[in-house]
């Protein structure tokens, strides 16, 4: 004898459409549920490359009417994107018989820390050597070789003065410079800048 499985295949396939519409309910309340859930966010130091590794601690500092840009308490350390230029120019771009920038020129910002002792924290490659010791760096921003190798600009690298010269074992990859800050445009012979920022009687700390 035959048995008619039509009537039952038919009710099998109602079933499955019923499932494949909740289903599809589910899954889209579930998207519209997710897309308002706010994701972290990350940390982004304006003029930093993309590939830079940034903590999500890392924060720029801001100033407002109500807290104007100050030195930072003893102990503190300046965050590098505060010493951003942007406007900054070489006197062959500003001109033939351009004066060397003061102080005065400079954003607030970087202008307040004018003369004070602050720390900074960055990548001491060395410059300066006396009797095969270490007596000058140049704290960069950005590690060596970031981005492709490209080559700091003005506002990425303050020329640090060590107090006391270092055995080259002794200096970190990673270091927090400490010392008296000097801001101004510092010119040479030819009237090409040789620096920014400069630090000196400053002491290099492993970071």
């Amino acid at each position: 004898m035959r048995l008619d499985n039509g009537p039952v295949f038919e009710r099998s396939l109602s079933w499955l459409a019923v499932f494949a519409l909740l289903a599809s309910a589910v899954t889209l309340a579930w998207a519209a549920r997710s897309a308002q859930v706010e994701l972290p966010r990350i940390a982004i130091v304006p003029g930093a490359p993309l590939d830079a590794v940034v903590p999500k601690t890392a924060q720029p500092e801001v100033a407002s009417e109500a807290a104007p840009w100050t030195v930072p308490p003893e102990g503190h350390t300046v965050d590098f994107a505060r010493f951003g230029f942007d406007d900054y120019d070489p006197p062959e771009l500003r001109g033939t018989g351009s004066e060397a920038l003061a102080p005065d020129d400079f954003p607030e910002a970087v202008r307040v820390l004018h003369g004070a002792d602050v720390r900074v924290a960055g990548y001491p490659l060395v410059v300066g050597l006396h009797e095969r010791r270490v007596t000058e760096v140049l704290l960069t921003r950005f590690p060596p070789g970031c981005c492709f190798g490209s080559r700091p600009v003005f506002d990425e690298w303050i020329q640090v003065t060590l107090a006391e010269p270092l055995e080259p074992r002794d200096v970190p990859p990673s270091a927090v410079a400490f010392g008296r800050l000097d801001v101004g445009e510092e010119l040479d012979e030819e009237g090409f800048p040789t620096s920014l920022y400069r630090m000196t009687g400053a002491k290099l700390e492993d970071r």
